[in-house]
């Protein structure tokens, strides 16, 4: 009688250690970035190494910037969008226009303009 009721205290306490198995599981997932990070922030830095990743950095970015600088359709997607026929055909086709029966004794036109 006295096993059957440490049983279920036992039964009792496993949904609880399967939570905390998986909680430390997660925390030893988290745990490694931060020793990780730590290792590498530890070491001493190479002035010599980190130039030359700067100096390869700089040099691509110079070697892209000659061969990225004009582009023509760009500039004509540029120019057509500041025409200014464009830009006043874009504000008649979203201008919203009244209903024509509703303008009987209104004071205003049919592009919705008060009449004066």
């Amino acid at each position: 009688m006295l096993t059957q009721g440490y049983q279920g205290q036992a039964g009792a306490l496993a949904p609880y250690q399967a939570y905390l198995s998986g909680a430390t599981g997660l925390e030893s997932l988290g745990q490694q970035p931060l020793e990780l990070g730590s290792a590498l922030g530890g070491r001493i830095a190479n002035p010599t190494g980190a130039n030359a990743l700067f100096q390869g950095g700089m040099g691509a970015a110079q070697s892209n910037f000659a061969a990225n600088a004009y582009n023509p359709f760009a500039a004509a997607l540029t120019g057509f969008s500041q025409s200014p026929s464009l830009i006043n055909a874009a504000a008649n086709a979203f201008r919203t226009q009244p209903n024509a029966g509703n303008l009987a004794g209104s004071s205003f036109d049919g592009y919705g303009n008060p009449i004066i």
